[in-house]
C-alpha cells in the first residue's frame, strides 16, 4: 500500500533524500578530505569511504524503497528533477547518489525509460567528461552505459564515436573515456559489440600514455575488450594504422610519441605481416 501513498510525493521526496546524503553527512569527513594528502590519505579511499557509509544511511533506505514502487507515470515529475540535480547538485554524495539512484531507476522500469533516453545521454555523457571525483565520474558513467540499449542505433553510435573521441582530450577526457568504455563493456555488450572497430584502436593507442594513471586503465581495457593479442590486431589492423597515421601527423608532441610506440607494438607483434601498410 505504500507505493500509492509515496507516488504522488516521489520526486520532492527522492531529490530531498538525494540532497541530505551532502548536507547531513557528518563535517568532520569533509574536514579529513581537505587535509587528506598532507596526512597521507589517499583521496580515492576516502571517497569510497564517504559513499560506503552514506549507502548504510536511512536516506539511502528511503531511495531504496522509491526505486521499488516507481512506475511509468511517476517518471513524468521525477526525471526533471533528477536532470536539475545531476546539474545543480553539489556534495560527493549527492552527485554518486544521484548517478546511482538514475543507474537503479533504469534497472527497475527497463523500457518505460525510452521516452526520456535521449534527453538523459545528452545530459549524462558531458557530466562524465566534467566531473572530478573519480568516484562521481565512475557512477556517472555507468548511469550513462546502462542507458545505452535504450536508445536509437543512430544515437548510440554517435554516443560510442563521442566516447572514442575523448581518447585525444585531456587527461580528464582521457579517463572519462576509458570507464565509459568499461562500462559499455560490463552494461551494454551486446551494444558496443557492433562497434569493436571504433573502440579497439584507440585502447589500443593509449596503452602507450606517458600517464601511468591513464595507461594503465586503457591497459586493463585491452585485456577486457580482447582475447589475442595478435588476432585482434591483425582484424584491426586497418583502423589502428589510420588511427596512428592521425597521431603522428598531430602538432602535439605527446600524440606523435604515444603513436611510435604503437608501431613499436604492433611490429614486434606482427612484424612481417604488417609489410602491407609499410607505405
Amino acid at each position: 500500500h505504500a507505493g500509492s501513498a509515496i507516488r504522488p510525493h516521489m520526486s520532492d521526496l527522492v531529490c530531498c533524500m538525494l540532497e541530505s546524503l551532502s548536507s547531513l553527512e557528518d563535517q568532520s569527513l569533509n574536514y579529513v578530505e581537505l587535509h587528506a594528502a598532507n596526512v597521507g590519505i589517499q583521496s580515492e579511499k576516502l571517497e569510497s569511504l564517504r559513499i560506503s557509509i552514506a549507502k548504510g544511511s536511512p536516506m539511502w533506505e528511503t531511495l531504496d524503497s522509491c526505486i521499488k514502487v516507481v512506475d511509468a507515470e511517476s517518471l513524468n515529475t521525477l526525471i526533471p528533477r533528477l536532470a536539475h540535480l545531476v546539474r545543480s547538485g553539489v556534495g560527493l554524495n549527492t552527485r554518486v547518489g544521484v548517478a546511482n539512484f538514475i543507474t537503479m531507476l533504469l534497472e527497475s522500469v527497463g523500457v518505460d525509460i525510452k521516452p526520456y533516453a535521449n534527453m538523459l545521454v545528452r545530459l549524462l555523457f558531458p557530466v562524465v567528461k566534467e566531473e572530478k571525483s573519480t568516484a562521481a565520474k565512475r557512477a556517472f558513467a555507468s548511469a550513462c552505459a546502462k542507458i545505452l540499449k535504450y536508445i536509437p542505433a543512430s544515437q548510440a553510435q554517435k554516443l560510442i564515436e563521442d566516447t572514442a573521441a575523448l581518447h585525444a582530450g585531456d587527461k580528464n577526457s582521457q579517463i572519462a573515456c576509458a570507464f565509459l568504455l568499461k562500462s559499455y563493456s560490463s552494461m551494454a555488450a551486446d551494444v558496443v559489440g557492433g562497434y569493436h572497430a571504433v573502440i579497439i584502436p584507440v585502447v589500443f593507442i593509449s596503452r602507450f600514455e606517458d600517464d601511468k594513471n591513464v595507461s594503465s586503465q586503457f591497459e586493463e581495457l585491452w585485456e577486457e575488450y580482447t582475447s589475442g593479442e595478435r588476432i585482434t590486431l591483425h582484424l584491426y589492423l586497418g583502423e589502428i594504422v589510420s588511427l596512428i597515421c592521425e597521431g603522428m601527423s598531430s602538432s602535439s608532441w605527446a600524440s606523435k610519441r604515444k603513436s611510435a610506440q604503437a608501431i613499436s607494438r604492433l611490429s614486434e607483434v606482427l612484424g612481417e605481416s604488417l609489410s602491407s601498410h609499410h607505405e
